[in-house]
């Protein structure tokens, strides 16, 4: 009888045992460890990771006015373990004429977690063509033969700065009154600066009377003997007729990057620098407060030299102790992420403005023989409260509108966007145009588009 019993206990509890569901966790967590917010680009979205772990079963909620996304998977079950999950993202092309924006819910145990989606908008010109009030400046630089790679304005004094490369090492800042006809007059106040960089970012400062330029600096020689990939940025007086080398600034800023093009906002007290794929935003009277000290530059760098063309300073290669201002000890007010390569489009030059940062890029449309760049302009809210906005300015492919302004093959033949400089209600676009000139193409133009800033 008991022997009886004892069987059918055991039964039961083997049956018991059989039929026990996973364990629930006592307390169910989730924590998000890659993209926290997703965001998209407007016309080719790359798909998205959100990842995170959690030990408790899981959805995702995706708002039904969110057609444009799809989410996979949108459940999941560690099964009373630990688990990381990845969950894949993806966005059609906005096409709508506006940002959009929305939240996925995560739903685990009783809590949510709200991820926040957004996708930039791109405004395609509706008129494309090239009108007489665009046309800002046909002000020429040092010369009328060189590259231009960059420029600055003065409102105060109407006065437009242009850097060019002179040869393959040296850069000339050159400065006069600005005109709008089609001027043969070249600058004749002009500062050549050597073994410094590429020649764009600069910045021209007024204080106390007295003009000073921001330039990158420390930049390391290439194959071909251009300088490029500044390691440090330099301020130093603007004197027409002098000549500086990279090694004679006295004030100088290491931010302890590969790539450093730095950008003002001297209204505001602003300074950035652009790496290879980050903004760093920083206060500028905070890093001129810094004190100066020996800071051992990296990585490696390469300047100066006779081969391939004689420099007039003596090679150096290796990582320079420079007098600067160390940078690295000031943490950034704002850091924005940004990645072009993906989407065919090469960065120009970018500035900053009240808040927010533009960016000039190309899209990688050659087509000889005349070579006219789509150019866009991407603005970022610094503080990422705001997605990016878009501007693509088409009218640079209209062939008929610059015919329109009077000029021949000598003044259009190539169109390339050099540089951006946002004041108020007014964005400044740069592009250097490259004339034909009997095959030869050598009379190069900066000429200067106006525009109103985008209400972002």
């Amino acid at each position: 009888m008991y022997k009886r019993i004892f069987y059918v206990l055991a039964l039961t509890a083997t049956i018991l045992c059989s039929c026990k569901k996973d364990p629930v966790p006592a307390s169910i967590y989730l924590t998000v460890t890659a993209n926290s917010s997703l965001s998209f680009n407007c016309e080719n979205p790359v798909d998205q990771k959100l990842t995170f772990k959690t030990n408790g079963k899981w959805t995702i909620n995706v708002p039904e006015a969110a057609s444009w996304l799809t989410v996979s998977p949108t459940s999941g079950d560690p099964g009373g373990s630990i688990k990381i999950f990845s969950v894949s993202v993806k966005a059609e092309p906005n096409n709508t004429g506006k940002s959009r924006s929305t939240e996925l819910e995560i739903v685990y145990g009783t809590r949510t977690k709200k991820i926040p989606v957004s996708q930039s908008l791109l405004h395609q010109c509706s008129d494309p063509t090239v009108t007489k009030d665009m046309l800002f400046s046909t002000t020429l630089g040092r010369n009328n033969t060189n590259v231009c790679q960059g420029f600055d304005y003065d409102p105060d004094e109407d006065m437009v700065y242009i850097t060019q490369k002179y040869g393959i090492w040296r850069n000339h800042i050159g400065w006069q009154k600005r005109e709008t006809a089609n001027s043969t007059t070249v600058a004749s106040n002009f500062m050549t600066l050597g073994c410094f960089c590429h020649g764009n970012n600069i910045a021209i400062e007024k204080k106390d009377g007295k003009k000073y330029v921001w330039a990158p600096n420390y930049g390391t020689r290439q194959s071909d003997g251009s300088y490029d990939r500044p390691r440090i940025v330099s301020r130093f007086p603007l004197v027409s007729g002098q000549t500086i080398y990279n090694t004679e600034t006295t004030e100088n800023y290491y931010f302890g990057q590969e790539v450093s093009w730095p950008a003002f906002d001297f209204e505001h007290d602003m300074m950035a620098i652009c790496t290879y794929k980050m903004f760093y935003v920083y206060k500028l009277s905070e890093l001129m407060a810094l004190p100066d000290e020996y800071v051992t530059v990296e990585p490696a760098i390469t300047y100066g030299g006779s081969s391939p063309v004689d420099t007039k300073i003596a090679e150096f290669s290796g990582k320079p102790i420079v007098n600067a201002k160390d940078c690295t000890r000031v943490k950034p007010l704002y850091t924005v992420t940004f990645d072009y390569s993906k989407r065919g489009l090469h960065w120009q030059s970018y500035c900053i403005y009240n808040g927010w940062i533009y960016a000039i890029l190309e899209a990688d449309t050659k087509s000889a023989p005349e070579i006219m760049f789509d150019t866009y302009v991407e603005a970022y809210k610094m503080d990422g409260s705001r997605n990016v906005y878009k501007i693509r300015q088409e009218y640079m492919q209209n062939r008929d509108s610059i015919v329109g302004f009077d000029w021949n093959e000598s003044d259009y033949f190539y169109c390339e966007p050099e540089g951006i400089k946002v004041m108020g209600d007014t964005m400044l676009m740069l592009y250097c145009m490259r004339g034909k000139d009997g095959g030869n193409h050598v009379t190069r133009r900066p000429v200067i588009f106006k525009l109103a800033t985008p209400i972002l």
